[in-house]
C-alpha cells in the first residue's frame, strides 16, 4: 500500500494548503487500514483539518509538532 498511499500525497506541497483536496479520503476511508470508515465515524474531516494544519506550515519547522500538540494538550 505504500505505493498507493505516495500517489495519494504526491500532489500535496507542504506550505501550499491549496494543494490538499480530498486526497485523504481513500485513506481514510479504507477499512483495510483502520477497521472502519473514519468519515462514517465522524473523524475524517477532524484529521484532513489537521493535516491542513500541518501542511499549512503557518509554525514553519515544526508545525506537525505544534499541530499534534494543539490537539492532544
Amino acid at each position: 500500500m505504500n505505493e498507493e498511499i505516495g500517489e495519494q500525497f504526491s500532489d500535496i506541497v507542504v506550505g501550499k494548503p491549496e494543494t490538499f483536496k480530498d486526497q485523504l479520503k481513500p485513506i481514510l476511508s479504507n477499512e483495510r487500514l483502520f477497521f472502519t470508515d473514519l468519515y462514517k465515524d465522524g473523524i475524517g474531516e477532524k484529521i484532513e483539518e489537521m493535516f491542513r494544519e500541518m501542511i499549512a506550515g503557518i509554525a514553519g519547522p515544526g508545525a506537525v509538532k505544534a499541530t499534534i500538540h494543539k490537539y492532544v494538550h
